[in-house]
């Protein structure tokens, strides 16, 4: 098998968030790469976006993204760029903004506050935190064990908000000819089923449904999700 996947944590995250997906895949026989994304005072889509490209262009395998969470935008952004580079898109409960729009245009729809009742903005110095809360953690990790929710909790850093903030170019041309796969979360108490389904099929995305995953399918459904992820 040549295939590379690329696995793209969501905010507030990092590469550690995979541990239990990366063996599994690495068992069904792919390369895989779980970068941290950069996340400083001055880290913007466009920068995220960039650094992406000349990792893809680095190798001659196909490669397939997978984006949970925020990284939604993310792989959508370099579909664009580089459609003939990239096998499938694959969205783990994540966003995914209209042509013009941004992610908190997606966020502003849904009916549910998610978590904006626990979060912190630090406007000069470009942060987002979440309040280390029984709220955060129940959001976020529901359906996890509590081992690996008080763990995951522990390890949840401020997030850089300008790619929250950044509009998207998204074209039927490029973007729109990428096959395209959402891994829809049943338990999902943070983005929920019904808005991951609005956004999912506004971008014509094959549906996977995980029932038993919440927000963090990587602790709770670890199997289930690799099995979406391959499921080609």
């Amino acid at each position: 098998m040549n295939d590379r996947i690329i696995l793209l944590h969501g905010a507030w995250h990092g590469a550690w968030c995979w541990e239990r997906v990366i063996p599994l895949l690495k068992q069904a026989g792919y390369a895989i790469e779980t970068p941290n994304l950069p996340n400083e005072s001055n880290t913007t889509l466009k920068s995220l976006v960039s650094e992406l490209i000349i990792q893809i262009q680095a190798v001659s395998a196909s490669v397939i993204l997978v984006g949970h969470s925020m990284s939604g935008v993310i792989i959508s952004q370099v579909a664009e760029a580089i459609p003939d580079r990239i096998k499938a898109l694959v969205y783990v409960a994540a966003f995914i903004p209209e042509n013009r729009g941004c992610l908190l245009d997606e966020a502003e729809q849904s009916a549910d506050p998610g978590l904006s009742t626990e979060m912190i903005l630090d406007e000069p110095q470009r942060f987002m935190s979440l309040k280390p809360s029984a709220r955060t953690k129940h959001l976020l990790f529901n359906a996890c064990c509590e081992e690996d929710a008080e763990t995951a909790l522990a390890h949840l850093q401020p997030q850089v908000f300008q790619p929250f903030r950044a509009h998207l170019t998204l074209t039927p041309e490029k973007f729109g000819k990428v096959v395209k796969r959402y891994i829809v979360c049943m338990k999902d108490l943070t983005l929920s089923p019904a808005d991951q389904l609005r956004m999912a099929r506004k971008a014509g995305c094959e549906l996977i449904y995980l029932e038993d995953a919440d927000h963090s399918p990587f602790y709770s459904t670890p199997k289930e999700l690799v099995g979406g992820i391959c499921h080609w």
